[in-house]
């Protein structure tokens, strides 16, 4: 409806001020290596838990994204820094998103692995997220926060469609499948996070981890 897309710049600046900048809510590779690792969120905090139950659930009963279409800040600050080109956009070809979704693999494979191992490594550089709280951000999550923003005035959601590993794992939980080539990565992912899981997890963590 037209209403609801007159309110969307609201409620994206909402996402990015309130849970981005104010807040620093959002789901991230960080999180989710502190709930597997030692069963830990913010404390006192029942926001994180419940957008994560939602990112999946929802997907699943109305076959909708949630989480990364409507609440994820930095999604958000994607989309409103995309409206200031309106213009036609440039089409990034498959040579490049290909290997883009393939990284994306390889992080997982690896985040998953470090993390089933307890090597305590900060995943926080991995991703842009941690550059809403820019003052304790570590400097690579300021350059992706950058330089995937400058990007999107041109190309819409680069971060999102190809590289996000957390939307990956979201929409793996939720079964969502990517139409076109990009199911083809989805498999791949999959598999790459199962191996991962099968490999380290009977190791537990390494000893200076216990």
């Amino acid at each position: 409806p037209r209403r609801l897309r007159r309110l969307r710049p609201l409620v994206l600046g909402a996402n990015v001020a309130v849970l981005g900048f104010w807040q620093g809510a959002m789901l991230s590779l960080p999180l989710f290596q502190g709930w597997i690792s030692a069963g830990r969120h913010a404390p006192g905090s029942a926001l994180l838990p419940a957008l994560a139950a939602l990112a999946v659930l929802l997907p699943i009963l109305w076959r909708r994204d949630f989480y990364c279409t409507c609440v994820c800040p930095y999604g958000s600050a994607q989309d409103l820094v995309g409206r200031l080109w309106r213009w036609r956009r440039p089409r990034v070809p498959g040579w490049v998103t290909g290997p883009l979704r393939l990284l994306r693999g390889i992080a997982l494979l690896a985040a998953a692995v470090l993390t089933a191992r307890g090597l305590g490594v900060d995943l926080a550089g991995w991703e842009p997220f941690a550059a809403f709280q820019w003052r304790l951000a570590p400097g690579s999550a300021l350059v992706l926060a950058a330089g995937f923003l400058a990007l999107a005035v041109l190309v819409p959601r680069l971060w999102c469609r190809c590289l996000c590993p957390t939307g990956a794992i979201l929409r793996d939980l939720s079964g969502r499948r990517p139409a076109g080539g990009a199911a083809k990565v989805f498999t791949l992912e999959r598999g790459i996070l199962a191996a991962a899981l099968l490999v380290a997890l009977p190791f537990g963590p390494t000893p200076g981890q216990r």
